[in-house]
């Protein structure tokens, strides 16, 4: 995503309210009545650089870049609170006693983004930093293309102080959008605009990153499945729920359910510019075929929602019926939208 991003805001944010612990067991059915099921508890000890134990986790979050996440709702500045993240974890147990107690992986490639966020892991204990990028293809020493801190430091000083401003925020955007591979699909368009508006050129640095299926990260972090899983990686969305499918669908033979209960990628046609039209829309109908079904859509995103733990866990039950649809103004009939993205 570009960070314009709302995963789910809607006008009814401010009536959310949680539902009681539960947690899925390893055929995928849910506790109701304890706060984990046998096999996927939530208080085994885990130790600062040790995995899971393979538990099922609170969130993944995969693409972080600087602003709008997971750690920073959880313990971050005033300032870096985030609506719909926060609207978003409210469908996780581990929002009723985070953030000392939430289980989490936080993945990103491009290595500021990830060390600044990392800095927040003294009130994270069972959060783990991934500096790696997800997709379905494992390799080494890929570029990612990034604006870096430097650059933007370098670029600001090349304007008039009255320019710096609006400047500063428009370079915000841009550091939003690194890019695996090869170099953001609208960057000709910032950059053209920077011409335009400030007579500089916006550089980027190739830096590098291993790249991990979503079944390595599962791995190398020894969990099992995850409440929430949030996607925001600059069109490979498509390409890391493709991962999670095959990964599931493996865990499945081992009778283990990965499975998350809810889905948030993003939509906007940037993963269509990579692989072709329809790549999104292909993506979505998969998604339903094994027991997904559409939530809730704005022009940024889609959140899709398990049937099994909708039909299993009282929590995602309620996370649901609290939204409501900004156009029909109705929550029972789905895919609900809202306005903003």
């Amino acid at each position: 995503m570009t960070r314009h991003r709302s995963p789910g805001r809607a006008a009814a944010l401010h009536n959310l309210r949680a539902g009681p612990y539960d947690g899925h067991g390893q055929a995928g059915k849910i506790a109701e009545d304890s706060e984990a099921a046998p096999g996927q508890t939530f208080r085994q000890p885990v130790s600062k650089g040790e995995g899971f134990g393979g538990a099922r986790l609170n969130a993944v979050q995969i693409g972080l870049g600087t602003c709008g996440t997971i750690p920073q709702n959880l313990a971050g500045e005033h300032h870096e609170w985030d609506n719909a993240i926060g609207w978003l974890l409210r469908v996780t147990t581990g929002q009723g006693r985070w953030p000392n107690d939430f289980r989490g992986v936080m993945v990103e490639p491009v290595e500021e983004h990830i060390e600044k966020l990392r800095k927040l892991s003294g009130k994270l204990p069972l959060i783990r930093f991934v500096q790696v990028a997800i997709s379905e293809v494992e390799a080494t020493g890929v570029d990612v293309h990034v604006l870096t801190h430097k650059i933007v430091q370098s670029l600001l000083d090349s304007v008039e102080p009255e320019q710096r401003s609006n400047l500063e925020a428009d370079l915000l955007y841009v550091r939003n959008m690194s890019s695996v591979g090869g170099e953001h699909p609208y960057l000709p368009v910032v950059r053209d605009r920077a011409r335009r508006n400030y007579g500089i050129e916006i550089p980027l640095d190739a830096l590098q990153t291993d790249v991990w299926s979503y079944a390595k990260l599962a791995d190398e972090l020894d969990f099992c499945g995850c409440e929430l899983l949030v996607i925001d990686t600059e069109g490979h969305d498509t390409m890391v729920v493709r991962s999670l499918i095959k990964h599931c669908k493996e865990q499945d033979q081992l009778g283990r359910s990965a499975w998350p209960d809810v889905i948030c990628f993003e939509t906007a046609g940037l993963c269509d510019k990579k692989e072709g039209i329809a790549t999104e829309a292909a993506t979505i109908t998969e998604l339903e075929e094994l027991g997904y079904f559409v939530f809730l859509t704005n022009h940024m995103n889609t959140n899709m929602v398990n049937r099994k733990a909708l039909e299993w866990s009282w929590r995602v039950k309620r996370w649901v019926e609290h939204v409501t649809c900004d156009f029909c103004k109705e929550n029972h009939s789905f895919p609900l939208t809202c306005r903003d993205g």
